[in-house]
């Protein structure tokens, strides 16, 4: 299995239509052009993935309440995600998805900075760019979210599984800089005309480099839902060459007597497209018209009101912080973003006195 290249420029299906559709329709396909870029550079992007380290970013949804542990075995919780969008960043992965990778909050200034721990399979992971599982035949599509499953050769090795219209698991190995925590909106679609459609006959369809007799497929689809839609322009004694776009992208040649041919003026629906999860976000003011205080530079932050509580992180600079309460030396604080909260039970605490000189004691 190679994974040095990705979609050949030529134009590959985007999307089919649920239902039955006019004649016109039909010679409106929707389908996407892979940039010639992807071809040029995938090579270029494993090399450097080399020696680079794996560094994933994004202003990523986390799952409301996923922990930040102090350690990357056992450890205790010292904040959780809240739901909202929040700067993160994650290092350090592990050889597999059952441990856990290093993660940072914040962007530098304006959020509050917290490092430590979290589970692999917690990370909202996509794919930047069509990603090759079978080199020149198949691909995870551009912004779909993956599975990481640790780290392998030249980058992470990455999972997806589709359910609809094809039940099956793709696995691969992705170079770090084509990887991503945050999702893109997908790209307008180009129209072909003349595209004729095929549903596979069968619970599974094999799909060949080649047309002809004796030669063993390059992957085997397993049907899942209603049927798998191909779309052709070609066809060549008993085999059509076919290509199928959903949260995978396929191309090769098909045995005729596999397919059954959409007469014209009729396409057969299933988009098969899975769409970025969003979680509810949680407001964690506690309080209505507390206090807050611009922080005009760093301040350590801490689970509890003690210099024995070990530092969890920073207020960055020109953070808006939400004060909660005071006692004994300390303040209890909160972003007012609120992208991240403390856990259950405990809080972010920081001293009163460096808060004041970070603050010049403002209050708005």
């Amino acid at each position: 299995m190679n994974h040095s290249h990705t979609p050949s420029p030529r134009t590959i299906t985007r999307r089919a239509t649920l239902g039955l559709v006019s004649a016109g329709a039909a010679l409106a396909t929707l389908i996407a052009a892979t940039p010639t870029a992807h071809a040029q550079t995938a090579g270029k992007k494993q090399l450097a993935g080399a020696h680079a380290p794996c560094v994933l970013r994004g202003i990523a949804t986390m799952t409301a309440g996923t922990p930040i542990y102090s350690a990357r075995k056992d450890g205790k919780s010292v904040a959780r995600f809240t739901g909202a969008k929040s700067a993160v960043a994650a290092f350090s992965f592990p050889k597999d998805a059952d441990a856990r990778a290093s993660v940072r909050t914040g962007r530098g200034k304006g959020s509050f900075r917290i490092a430590g721990y979290i589970d692999v399979d917690a990370l909202p992971v996509f794919v930047d760019e069509a990603t090759t599982v079978v080199s020149r035949h198949v691909w995870i599509n551009q912004d779909r979210r993956v599975r990481v499953l640790g780290r392998g050769g030249l980058g992470l090795r990455i999972q997806k599984r589709t359910t609809a219209p094809i039940d099956q698991t793709f696995t691969t190995t992705a170079p770090c800089d084509a990887l991503a925590l945050s999702g893109k909106p997908s790209k307008l679609p180009h129209v072909v005309p003349n595209a004729l459609g095929y549903v596979a006959k069968g619970k599974q369809v094999d799909v060949f480099a080649r047309a002809g007799a004796g030669q063993k497929p390059v992957i085997q689809l397993k049907r899942g839902g209603l049927g798998i839609l191909f779309w052709s322009q070609e066809k060549r004694t008993d085999f059509v060459k076919v290509q199928h776009v959903s949260d995978v992208i396929v191309e090769g040649w098909v045995r005729r007597t596999d397919l059954q041919a959409l007469p014209r003026g009729e396409i057969f629906d299933q988009t098969g497209l899975s769409k970025a999860r969003t979680e509810p976000r949680t407001r964690i003011v506690e309080k209505p018209g507390l206090p807050s205080v611009m922080v005009k530079k760093e301040v350590p932050l801490r689970n509890a009101p003690s210099t024995r509580s070990p530092v969890i992180g920073r207020i960055e600079v020109n953070t808006k912080t939400v004060v909660v309460s005071k006692v004994k030396g300390w303040t209890r604080v909160l972003p007012a973003d609120t992208h991240v909260a403390p856990p259950i039970g405990k809080g972010f605490w920081v001293s009163t006195k460096k808060l004041a000189r970070a603050t010049g004691r403002t209050t708005q």
